[in-house]
């Protein structure tokens, strides 16, 4: 994940939806394009076309895998509700699984503590693990780049040292 997004989860899913709908909306351009001005089949033999093709396919994954972040939770948390509407039982019977989900006694808070977890605890724990890895590549960098020689990745400036760092470990 890039350092921008960070702070943003939500504003990153619409990114990744924005790049994947424009990647689509070119491709199917200039496929309807080409095939209407050139009547012929030769679209595939263009390197440029196979290339542009696999970065749509790109995008579109790269969407797919941003709004199945958000985590999962949220389709737990459907499944859940759902759960619980069809009389869903916990293992010694009782209606509610989790006290805090009680849309029993108390849909209102239910509905409060499901929105905390998708919107607030999910981001943190992404935020979290993503400080994780920024403090593993500090530490790396500190520890490896003092005293890796004069031919580490590091000590050269290189920022990308991905492959140095695994390589070490």
């Amino acid at each position: 994940m890039h350092p921008l997004w960070c702070s943003g989860q939500v504003a990153f899913v619409l990114y990744r939806i924005l790049v994947a709908l424009v990647t689509v909306t070119i491709l199917m351009f200039l496929l309807c394009n080409y095939y209407i001005t050139d009547g012929s089949s030769r679209w595939p033999v263009y390197l440029t076309n196979w290339c542009f093709s696999i970065l749509t396919l790109h995008t579109i994954v790269a969407m797919s895998v941003s709004i199945a972040t958000y985590s999962f939770a949220m389709a737990y948390g459907a499944f859940y509700v759902i759960y619980w509407a069809t009389g869903g039982k916990g293992k010694n019977g009782e209606v509610v699984l989790y006290k805090l989900w009680d849309f029993e006694n108390d849909p209102k808070m239910a509905i409060v503590y499901m929105v905390l977890l998708v919107f607030v605890a999910t981001p943190f724990f992404h935020l979290l693990t993503y400080g994780l890895h920024r403090l593993k590549a500090v530490i790396l960098a500190k520890t490896l780049g003092s005293d890796a020689g004069a031919n580490s990745p590091l000590r050269r400036g290189q920022r990308d040292y991905k492959l140095y760092v695994e390589t070490a470990l």
